[in-house]
C-alpha cells in the first residue's frame, strides 16, 4: 500500500520581492561629478543603454533618513543595518548588513513635451523587457505586454486610447518637432500595460487624476527613440552665483546642470531577507514582516527628498511600493 504524500508546506523563501516606483515630483538631479562635454554637472546614466539611472545606495539613504526611529531594536535597524559612527566618537565596525536590497533604480517613463495635449509619457521595448524581468524575478508571471513593440521603422510609435490628445487624428504623434505615424496598441496587452502603470503611480488620492489621464499619453517608441530623447529632453539649467561686492557674476561661478525632467517614472527591484542582525535572546523579524513594515512606512510617507538640491525644492519623489501580493 502507497504512503500518502506529505502534506507539509514547502519552505519559505530566503527573501520576499517587490518593485519600488520612483515618481519625480521635481526635477531630480543625481550627479555623477564633473562632465567632460558641454553640461557640467550631468545626471548618471548607464554606460551600456545611455538611460538615465538613479544608484541604489542613493535610495537607500534617501529612504533610510525618513525611516522612523524607535530604539536599537527597531525596523529601521533590521532593514537598513546599524546607524553610520558619529564622526570621533565610535570607531567600531557595524556587526551586521541591513535586510534591504535595492538595485539602481531604472527609467520606466519619460515624459516630452508634445504639440498637442500638454506631454507624452514615452517607454519602449527594451525597457518593458527589462521590467518583465525583475517581475519574474518578484514571482509575477510573464506579462501579455511584454512584448508589445512598435512597427521596426523608426518613425513609428503606439499609443493606447482611441484619438487621445496628443494625437488628435488617432495616426500622427507630434513630439517636440518630430512626427510620428501612431496606430493603437493592440488589445489586450495594450490595456494591460496601462492597468499596471496605474498601478506603479504613488497610491496617495492626489494621484487619481493622473492616473485617468495615463492612457491618453502614454507613448511607446523604438529603442532608438526613446534613447534619443533621453539624452536630449533632459533639462539643462545654467546657474550663477553672484558676487556680493560687484553684483556681477562671482569669477567661475557661472555652470550648468541636468536633471530627470518632472513626471518621469523609475523602477528598482527590492528583496528583502530576514534580520541579519545578531540574536539576542528574542526572535529576529523574518522576511515577510520586514517587507510589510517597509510597505507600511511608504504608505504613510509616499514623499522624500532624492539626490541633490533638495534645498532648492529638487529631487522630490512619491515612492510606492508593488507586491506580487498586492498586485492588481
Amino acid at each position: 500500500m502507497n504512503k500518502p504524500a506529505p502534506t507539509t508546506a514547502p519552505p519559505a523563501p530566503p527573501y520576499e520581492s517587490a518593485l519600488l516606483f520612483i515618481y519625480t515630483e521635481t526635477p531630480l538631479h543625481v550627479g555623477s561629478g564633473a562632465g567632460l562635454g558641454a553640461i557640467d554637472l550631468p545626471i548618471q546614466r548607464e554606460r551600456m543603454s545611455d538611460l538615465p539611472v538613479a544608484p541604489g545606495s542613493g535610495l537607500k539613504g534617501a529612504l533610510r533618513e525618513g525611516f522612523p526611529r524607535t530604539g536599537n531594536n527597531d525596523e529601521a535597524i533590521h532593514l537598513f543595518g546599524p546607524e553610520p559612527p558619529k564622526k570621533g566618537t565610535d570607531t567600531s565596525e557595524p556587526d551586521h548588513a541591513g535586510a534591504l536590497v535595492l538595485t539602481d533604480a531604472r527609467l520606466l517613463l519619460f515624459p516630452i513635451r508634445t504639440v498637442y495635449g500638454g506631454w507624452a509619457w514615452a517607454t519602449c521595448p527594451m525597457i518593458l523587457e527589462r521590467l518583465a524581468r525583475d517581475l519574474e524575478i518578484a514571482g509575477w508571471t510573464r506579462p501579455t505586454w511584454a512584448d508589445l513593440a512598435p512597427d521596426p521603422d523608426s518613425t513609428s510609435a503606439l499609443i493606447f486610447a482611441d484619438k487621445p490628445p496628443i494625437a488628435p487624428d488617432g495616426k500622427n504623434l507630434l513630439l517636440e518637432d518630430t512626427l510620428y505615424s501612431a496606430r493603437r496598441a493592440p488589445a489586450p496587452a495594450g490595456d494591460a500595460l496601462v492597468d499596471f502603470f496605474r498601478q506603479a503611480l504613488p497610491s496617495a488620492t492626489s494621484y487619481d487624476p493622473t492616473k485617468k489621464r495615463l492612457a491618453a499619453q502614454l507613448v511607446l517608441l523604438t529603442d532608438e527613440e526613446l534613447k534619443h530623447w533621453a539624452r536630449r529632453g533632459t533639462e539643462v539649467t545654467t546657474r550663477v552665483r553672484i558676487d556680493d561686492e560687484t553684483g556681477a557674476v562671482a569669477q567661475g561661478a557661472l555652470w550648468t546642470e541636468e536633471a530627470l525632467p518632472a513626471e518621469s517614472l523609475l523602477w528598482s527591484l527590492a528583496q528583502i531577507s530576514g534580520s541579519r542582525k545578531p540574536k539576542n535572546g528574542t526572535e529576529a523579524p523574518k522576511a515577510a514582516t520586514l517587507l510589510s513594515a517597509f510597505s507600511n512606512h511608504l504608505r504613510e510617507r509616499p514623499r522624500t527628498f532624492l539626490g541633490g538640491d533638495r534645498t532648492i525644492g529638487r529631487g522630490l519623489c512619491g515612492f510606492h511600493l508593488v507586491t506580487k501580493k498586492g498586485a492588481a
